[in-house]
């Protein structure tokens, strides 16, 4: 970068300079370990370091970070002469030659550069999920989006989390990944940051937004994979020009669910439910209530609960368009989701069937009676492993039709059952 010429022509006639000294001082290469400041009054006594800094100073946008406190609206890192000179440093340095890779150090102040250049800061959303493995890798599922098999970031925060946020079973077995830019801020030294930038709310909201979208696609997940997949704390991972940076997270409590392989084959369908998913899920809050609340029941560890939450998304699915009229609300919804993706005449009777009792098992549960699971099923485990079925199939056929159908409108029910 042109305007960075003189930083770069200063900063490799002090490197070796700077290093020699060090090394003289900390033969062990501690100087790698320790906090970067308490090295700058040894800094300071090298001249081409003084050359560096001098020459630094009359850059108008290296000068405005150096000395500063740089971060987000959630964090900020303290920047001065001697962190940023260090770190350059450690990028370059090679411990089996005990020198600096030219190479290596002319990437680490293009990233330096890009950094102070940009008003933005490079961020992720890491979710750890469980039971997932991935048979390649890894899967691009959107803009910015990602499934992957690694995330050397949460390495960082995984001890932390075990004592403090504690994790059911083994590490992770997979993570999705979403990466987005929040606004830089830059916080004078005399006063603490307050991370209150002019762009803070909009930070926020745009954290809150990444949320829900990760939410969706681990709903969509759920609803392609059945009983597969568990998930820990979402963690926002933020960098700076070295790699390094602030994270905050949300916490859950992931239960435990049987393996799933995920390939190509199940990605190719999971990321075409997953486009049209949003696509409907935008338009339609009933897509989006049904889908949160079939990913609730997978993550319930109380049968009765599960059952509500399942029952909860087909009326989400199949009486949105009731309004006042609350008669037979489970007779219409058995119709509905025989009608919907029962193939034959004989399963769809099967569904209605099944479906009538399971709400009716399902009202008992809600007005405080004591339910007893009918004679059709065998437990309420199958009971609810049959629901969530029917839920799954519903979600998926009423994504795929959508929006070549007015899904949700009385005329659509009405289509469906007595043809148009």
């Amino acid at each position: 970068m042109a305007d960075f010429d003189e930083v770069t022509a200063a900063v490799l006639r002090a490197a070796e300079h700077v290093l020699a000294a060090l090394n003289d001082n900390h033969p062990d290469a501690g100087w790698r370990w320790g906090y970067s400041d308490n090295l700058r009054p040894e800094l300071l006594q090298i001249p081409e370091y003084k050359d560096f800094l001098r020459i630094s100073q009359t850059n108008p946008l290296l000068n405005k970070h150096m000395g500063k406190f740089i971060g987000s609206s959630i964090q900020a890192s303290w920047y001065s002469d001697a962190s940023i000179f260090i770190d350059l440093l450690r990028r370059a340095y090679d411990a089996e030659t005990t020198s600096i890779v030219h190479d290596h150090l002319i990437a680490a102040l293009d990233k330096l550069y890009n950094f102070v250049s940009n008003d933005k800061i490079k961020a992720e959303l890491i979710i750890p999920l469980y039971g997932l493995h991935l048979q390649e890798g890894p899967f691009q599922i959107g803009v910015h989006t990602s499934l992957t098999e690694s995330a050397e970031e949460w390495n960082k925060y995984d001890e932390y989390l075990q004592k403090h946020h504690p994790l059911k079973g083994d590490k992770p077995s997979a993570y999705l990944r979403m990466e987005y830019d929040i606004s830089k801020s830059i916080h004078v030294p005399d006063e603490p940051p307050n991370y209150q930038s002019p762009n803070a709310d909009s930070d926020w909201k745009q954290r809150g937004d990444l949320e829900e979208r990760a939410d969706m696609a681990l709903s969509a997940l759920k609803a392609v994979l059945p009983g597969a997949l568990a998930h820990g704390s979402m963690v926002h991972q933020y960098y700076d020009w070295n790699g390094h940076g602030g994270h905050v997270w949300t916490e859950t409590t992931p239960l435990q669910f049987a393996d799933q392989d995920f390939g190509p084959n199940e990605f190719q369908t999971f990321v075409l439910f997953w486009q049209k998913l949003e696509g409907c899920a935008t338009k339609h809050r009933q897509i989006r209530i049904a889908i949160s609340r079939l990913r609730f029941a997978t993550e319930r560890q109380m049968e009765e609960d599960k059952t509500i939450d399942l029952l909860i998304a087909a009326e989400a699915l199949f009486l949105s368009d009731t309004g006042q009229d609350k008669g037979e609300l489970g007779n219409r919804i058995a119709l509905r989701t025989g009608k919907l993706i029962g193939k034959t005449n004989i399963e769809q009777r099967e569904i209605y069937n099944n479906m009538k009792q399971i709400y009716g098992f399902r009202s008992a549960i809600v007005h405080g009676a004591r339910p007893r699971v009918p004679k059709a099923f065998t437990s309420h485990v199958q009971l609810n492993g049959l629901v969530e079925s029917y839920m799954r199939a519903a979600i998926r056929k009423i994504v795929s039709i959508h929006p070549t159908e007015m899904v949700f409108e009385s005329q659509f029910w009405d289509d469906l059952m007595f043809g148009s």
